[in-house]
């Protein structure tokens, strides 16, 4: 998908070489995390993504909404909505 060679991948495991900016930002895009999060400089995949005064328990919904399949995201968004019309 990046046009790489095996062995340019096997350089970047061995330390012998780096990714560049460009590789970097298409790497994160692939992805969807930040170049951050691939650089081992946070522990948010995609921080941007997620409210950082949302509660924690929002922001864990939220990076595992993708793990759903269809049915139960069907399920979890009634459930939400049920919710928000009984207030």
């Amino acid at each position: 998908m990046l046009g790489l060679s095996q062995q340019a991948i096997a350089k970047w495991e061995t330390g012998n070489s780096e990714p560049g900016n460009e590789l970097l930002n298409r790497l994160a895009s692939l992805f969807n995390i930040s170049v951050d999060y691939l650089l081992g400089r946070t522990i948010e995949r995609n921080p941007g993504t997620i409210d950082r005064t949302w509660p924690p328990e929002a922001k864990i919904l939220f990076r595992n909404i993708e793990k759903l399949t269809p049915e139960r995201l069907e399920l979890v968004t009634k459930l939400v909505k049920e919710f928000i019309d009984k207030d």
